[in-house]
């Protein structure tokens, strides 16, 4: 194991433990933080942490719109499926929602496992696709917004790619309240009272765990490319990767069971980029083996 790795592990296990200490230590206190409680109104509307009432709809549109790009004729495209070659592997049970949680009857009917969500044949869905060998856009990637939600006691996207320059934006869309803890490339920690908003920017390429101490099964990953020559899977293992400069680069795959950003090894597929064409492919990652 590398020392990379090594560092990964660590402070994954520091964010899973921190949270589980802070759960119980606050488990027979219901009203630390509540609803309606002193305590939770001024950590949530504190102007110290700049929170705002998030225009969510309005911002999930305007995402759609400018999830792609419009084609350039003197560029190229690809547009693929990824899809795991094997069985799947047995994952360990992820713990539920605590009975002693104070939102278990909000949080408890929208729990779900989300680190291996996989469509109709084998499709991955939150896989990242990334053009491993180029390092830096020629052009400066367009910053853009993106949104990380709280939304059933889950962050939604599991899994977010965004450029170097853009700017997170986490929302809660729940009526209890929550806080997000980033760690590694981003670093933050603020508590987001319901209906609020707060906005972090991605200043340096690389990796970033986000959790939630009030609810610990909450957690999502940001990936941050140094260019914009990336996409994350769907539902149905789709992507689409817009406007390449014309050449042969190496198109990575990293995935949060199946290819870990701190592995080194990782799925790769040799790709020729033509001026004014689109290359269809299926990007094939193999199931570990028992």
């Amino acid at each position: 194991m590398t020392q990379k790795q090594h560092l990964f592990f660590f402070l994954a296990a520091i964010l899973i433990a921190g949270a589980g200490i802070f759960a119980l230590s606050h488990r027979f206190q219901p009203g630390w933080l509540g609803h309606g409680s002193t305590a939770a109104n001024e950590c949530a509307c504190s102007s110290s942490m700049a929170l705002a009432l998030a225009p969510a709809e309005k911002t999930e549109k305007k995402a759609a719109a400018d999830k792609y790009p419009k084609a350039d004729p003197e560029r190229g495209h690809i547009e693929g499926v990824v899809i795991l070659k094997g069985a799947a592997p047995k994952l360990e049970a992820v713990p539920g929602v605590p009975a002693n949680n104070r939102d278990k009857a909000i949080c408890e009917k929208h729990f779900k496992d989300e680190r291996l969500v996989l469509g109709k044949d084998n499709a991955i869905r939150d896989v990242v696709l990334t053009l491993a060998d180029m390092k830096k856009s020629r052009k400066k990637p367009k910053a853009k917004t993106i949104q990380l939600k709280n939304k059933g006691c889950l962050f939604s996207p599991h899994i977010v790619a965004m450029a170097v320059g853009s700017t997170l934006e986490v929302v809660n869309a729940d009526s209890v309240l929550h806080n997000t803890r980033a760690v590694l490339e981003m670093n933050f920690n603020r508590a987001i009272g319901a209906g609020q908003s707060f906005k972090e920017r991605a200043r340096k390429e690389g990796f970033a765990l986000v959790q939630c101490d009030f609810h610990p099964w909450m957690n999502a990953q940001v990936h941050i490319l140094p260019h914009a020559y990336f996409d994350v899977s769907d539902a149905g293992g789709k992507f689409k990767i817009m406007n390449i400069p014309p050449g042969t680069y190496t198109l990575e795959g990293r995935h949060e069971v199946l290819a870990p950003f701190f592995v080194e090894k990782k799925p790769l597929k040799k790709v020729t980029i033509k001026k004014g064409e689109t290359l269809k492919l299926t990007f094939e990652i193999e199931a570990p083996k028992e």
